[in-house]
């Protein structure tokens, strides 16, 4: 049996503040990294590596539906990507 344990807190620790412009800089500095990855076609999400759809990873119905469209018209057209 094992028993949970709450962490030690310091009595002179000082309460945690939200800082706007901290917060603010920190988000920028993740904008700018993420900037250079691609968008997927259909929702927009940021992403590593699309797949050969243009597509993120996700999985939803409109994705399902749009790499199948996709793939009905390149076997329609005989092309391939």
């Amino acid at each position: 049996m094992s028993v949970a344990v709450a962490p030690a807190v310091e009595e002179n620790a000082q309460a945690w503040t939200l800082d706007r412009e901290i917060t603010t800089a920190a988000l920028a500095e993740i904008d700018r990294h993420h900037a250079q990855h691609p968008t997927c076609a259909l929702c927009g999400q940021r992403t590593i590596k699309l797949d050969r759809f243009g597509l993120c990873s996700k999985i939803s119905e409109p994705h399902k539906k749009w790499r199948a469209e996709t793939r009905a018209e390149q076997q329609a057209t005989g092309r391939r990507r």
